[in-house]
């Protein structure tokens, strides 16, 4: 009888715990990964296979693990002979995509995350269809973006609505629309040279902004019309507008807001505590039971059963909390081994406040701006301090700390902010000279202060403590900035590779860097994180000039539906070479 009540609450544990581990949101990136390409996601329309919305009911009257089974190989079991894999793949004609790596957890999580957004609960479906009103996106939209990211998203708010450094871009065009349109091209490619020829547009904005724009005379007419194209689409919304109408061959949009979840162990503890307590409870009871009953045959038992508290703290009970213990124990041990050397997490201080959520999140600096080494070769550098004074020459008062951190920058190049130049002579002066230079302009800025003495020597402390260490006594020469991201010297990586070639987002391996006052490490950055990485992302062959002679070999097999996909894996990402050699 005990046998059968632990049996009993051992499979009622395993459900318990299986409904609780269903993730949608982990459910949503495995759909995403392995699913889209052939089903709706909206589940509700078919697509290239049928809607997924409602599946476990439709499969309701065969074992859960036939389901299972269909997701990790359907042919296989089509060719068994079952009788809802034969009528599913009658009525489509094509075999699914194999799935043999998915474990069960992960098919539970997708199911979990079908059923959810089919019913509704994960978030509202947003509407709309067809084109966008006012008509779609520019023919050289995408050769625009790249020219204004390149070129002009250092000054200019991306919204093209905002001020920033420079003027909203935002009706540029029409603003000089009493000009000649070579007027404005000019004033792009060198406006000095524009407001020194006495043009009246060029020197009432330049009055304005009293910074002459940095000269492109490189840029062609036609790359100069792309520019204001993507300038003109973006004001209007048009690019957000477009983003609305995608959808996965069907005029049904299907996307869906899943709310982030963060879910707590303790629940899992709580329910693990009170079933063992049940357990033992019930234990005691056949105990108790089957004494008295043998009593009643009038057997002699061998000895008379303990309390409940007896049972709860006995050899049996004791025993199995020594071997959680131990396989807990182990498992901790196993984990933190593997991940020795890893910082996921890691979120240091900085010896300059920088924000990343000011400047990439409110500001729209794109990333790549700072970082550009990141698209030209393996190493994504640190900015170097010339880099910040582009726009800080003339923002000379940050948003949050005022001048207590702009100085830092300035005093480790040897900026001179009153004066817009760089100080002559700046490595060989003592750090009196340099102490009088900079709190002379702290003073001057921050004049209405109540407290100015203490907060001028307050600022040139941090500046001190900021920019020296025992191996830097000086406070000229580059900031030391701690890293956040290592690999280990045994692994290469390419940034190039990844944004160029892969045409990956910064925050696909760095998270949400738009809202991080203080940088920190999302990405475990793992082996197995990588490898998961090139088995699901799937190459981008359009436009693609480094895989034109990979496409040919794979274009008639996704033409005929033979594959949906070719992965970074399946193109030798996954051999072990291209990492470790």
């Amino acid at each position: 009888m005990n046998k059968k009540i632990l049996g009993f609450l051992l499979l009622f544990l395993m459900a318990t715990l299986t409904v609780f581990a269903q993730d949608a949101d982990k459910g949503k990136k495995i759909f995403k990964d392995n699913c889209a390409a052939c089903h709706n996601k909206n589940m509700k329309d078919k697509s290239v296979g049928p809607a997924l919305g409602g599946v476990q009911e439709r499969w309701a009257d065969y074992p859960k693990e036939d389901l299972y089974k269909w997701i990790r190989n359907s042919t296989a079991l089509v060719e068994s002979g079952h009788k809802k894999a034969k009528e599913v793949f009658d009525e489509y004609k094509i075999p699914m995509t194999p799935f043999p790596n998915l474990k069960d957890e992960e098919i539970a999580d997708m199911l979990a995350y079908i059923d959810a957004v089919h019913k509704g609960t994960y978030g509202k479906k947003a509407g709309g269809g067809g084109a966008a009103a006012g008509g779609g996106l520019p023919a050289d939209f995408d050769q625009g973006k790249k020219l204004f990211k390149d070129n002009c998203a250092a000054c200019h708010n991306k919204n093209m609505k905002d001020k920033a450094v420079g003027p909203a871009l935002g009706g540029v065009q029409e603003r000089w629309a009493d000009y000649p349109k070579e007027d404005l091209y000019k004033w792009v490619r060198n406006s000095s040279a524009l407001v020194d020829s006495g043009h009246k547009k060029a020197k009432e904005v330049f009055d304005e902004y009293k910074i002459p724009m940095t000269p492109f005379p490189n840029l062609k007419d036609d790359e100069i019309g792309a520019i204001f194209s993507y300038v003109d689409a973006v004001y209007k919304g048009l690019d957000k507008k477009q983003a609305e109408v995608k959808t996965t061959g069907t005029e049904t949009p299907g996307k869906v807001d899943v709310p982030p979840t963060s879910r707590s162990p303790w629940p899992y503890v709580i329910l693990f505590g009170i079933l063992a307590l049940l357990a033992a409870f019930l234990w005691h009871r056949g105990t108790k039971l089957e004494y008295d009953a043998a009593i009643a045959r009038g057997e002699k038992p061998l000895g008379k059963p303990k309390s409940f508290l007896g049972t709860l703290f006995g050899q049996p009970v004791l025993g199995f909390i020594i071997f959680a213990l131990s396989v807990g124990l182990t498992f901790i041990a196993a984990e933190y081994s593997v991940a020795f050397g890893r910082q996921n997490g890691y979120q240091p201080d900085q010896p300059i406040k920088f924000s990343h959520k000011t400047h990439a999140g409110d500001n729209k600096i794109d990333c790549q701006f700072c970082h550009d080494g990141a698209r030209r070769s393996r190493h994504s550098n640190v900015p170097e301090g010339s880099t910040c004074i582009k726009c800080h020459a003339a923002i000379t008062k940050g948003s949050t700390y005022g001048t207590a951190e702009l100085t830092k920058i300035y005093a480790s190049l040897g900026w001179d902010p009153s004066t817009g130049k760089y100080i002559p002579n700046y490595n060989n002066l003592s750090e009196d000279q340099i102490k009088g230079i900079f709190t002379k302009w702290i003073r001057s800025k921050n004049s209405d202060a109540k407290d100015l003495d203490n907060l001028v020597n307050t600022q040139w402390e941090g500046i001190k403590s900021s920019l020296t260490n025992p191996t830097k006594p000086q406070i000229q020469g580059p900031v030391e900035w701690v890293r956040v991201h290592a690999l280990p010297d045994h692994v290469y990586f390419n940034h190039s590779q990844h944004v160029n070639v892969g045409g990956l987002e910064c925050q696909q391996c760095h998270g949400k860097v738009q809202e991080m006052d203080v940088l920190r490490q999302v990405s475990p950055l793992s082996m197995g994180w990588c490898v998961n990485c090139h088995r699901q992302t799937p190459v981008k062959f359009k436009d693609n000039k480094y895989y034109q002679e990979q496409f040919p070999w794979h274009k008639k097999q996704m033409e005929d539906g033979t594959i949906t996909k070719v992965t970074v894996g399946d193109l030798g990402g996954l051999e072990c070479q291209k990492c470790h050699y």
